[in-house]
């Protein structure tokens, strides 16, 4: 017969059984809590020790402001506005345009040159000494009295760019206008920036001296994930891994459909009416066209694999057929490596080398324009 002492011992042992696993099971939730927290920890201080992922710069949100109710409308940047742009620190002048400010005119004596472009001019990834305006700059004042004028504005094509050719024109007085084209400005857009981010549910708001402030409503959750993704950069590093493994975009395809489409024609029409601006103010123009890196698919090593000598060709043709005084900076490239010429990976606008190459075919042509446009100067002076 068992005591009833011992009956008392056994079912406390087994009351207290229940609490026991629980306790077990909180432990081992505890530590594996505290080894993938170690694991995750390891693995970004890994991706950011190895520099497999860069880093993420605060939103240029309100450097670019649109006309926003013609998707190919005048695109201008915001005065006096500084901010990162690319992962570089940028500093936007009081006439919209990433550079020092210049007076109305140029000084006696000085030939002034104005560059028009997109991302490539304005020189995304590069500092502004290092854009191929400036570096141009450089290159010509060393046997010249010149000013080149950086007025490239990121995400534009040419049908955008030419309010911005005309205000150019009666602001600064230019003797030269310079174009970087490329056949990224094949693409001309159905639908404003604003109209997408409207989409993607953001709501946005222009002020009396249009700039603008987009905003979003987040609930916590939402806000919790957009830190992660804007601090860690292994969270990116498998996004990028993740989206590299799905279905690729074939930048190729996209520019020819763009010339399938016919949308080249839209940008041809809009150089030859630039070349009419400068006409009327007897201005001289040349268009540049520059290899468009940014549509290059990253299996492309050499400069050699470009894919788009074709398009090159017809920019050229139809362009001569206007008139238009054009020039293809492929050749300058020749031999050179892609990966030598970029800016990263990641960010595949031209880096300070790519640039120079551009400042340097450039100033080798436009040393011809500036003798012209000296003697023109000295024959009408009195």
């Amino acid at each position: 017969m068992k005591s009833k002492s011992g009956d008392k011992q056994i079912r406390g042992s087994h009351a207290n059984r229940p609490y026991s696993r629980r306790r077990v099971w909180g432990f081992r939730f505890l530590a594996f809590s505290l080894s993938l927290a170690v694991g995750l920890l390891a693995l970004e201080i890994l991706v950011r020790w190895l520099e497999l992922e860069g880093p993420v710069y605060p939103m240029a949100k309100q450097a670019i402001v649109l006309y926003y109710e013609d998707p190919n409308g005048q695109v201008r940047l915001t005065p006096n506005w500084e901010g990162y742009v690319s992962g570089v620190w940028t500093q936007i002048n009081a006439n919209g345009f990433r550079d020092i400010a210049y007076s109305s005119k140029p000084g006696p004596g000085t030939i002034r040159i104005a560059v028009l472009g997109d991302s490539y001019t304005m020189g995304d990834g590069v500092s502004l000494e290092k854009s191929y305006p400036k570096q141009l700059q450089a290159l010509l004042r060393e046997r010249h009295q010149v000013e080149v004028l950086n007025c490239g504005i990121s995400a534009t094509n040419t049908k955008q760019q030419v309010p911005t050719l005309r205000d150019v024109l009666e602001r600064f007085k230019p003797d030269v206008v310079v174009l970087g084209y490329n056949v990224n400005d094949f693409k001309h857009y159905k639908t404003t920036r604003f109209e997408n981010l409207q989409k993607a549910g953001f709501h946005y708001h222009v002020h009396d001296d249009e700039t603008v402030t987009v905003n979003r409503d987040l609930n916590l959750l939402h806000r919790i994930k957009l830190a992660i993704r804007q601090r860690s950069y292994l969270w990116r590093y498998l996004a990028r891994l993740r989206s590299s493994g799905g279905v690729s975009i074939d930048l190729v395809a996209q520019v020819r459909q763009n010339v399938g489409d016919r949308n080249h024609l839209n940008s041809i029409k809009a150089v030859t009416a630039m070349q009419r601006l400068c006409d009327a103010h007897g201005v001289r123009f040349v268009v540049f066209v520059l290899p468009g890196l940014l549509d290059v698919p990253a299996t492309a090593r050499v400069i050699d694999e470009y894919p788009f000598h074709d398009l090159h060709d017809m920019i050229r043709e139809q362009l001569g057929l206007h008139g238009v005084k054009c020039f293809d900076l492929v050749d300058a490239f020749a031999g050179k490596r892609i990966d030598h010429l970029i800016v990263s990976q990641r960010d595949r606008h031209y880096n300070d080398t790519g640039n120079a190459l551009i400042a340097d075919a450039m100033a080798q042509r436009l040393v011809d324009h500036i003798h012209k446009r000296r003697s023109n100067t000295n024959e009408q002076s009195p």
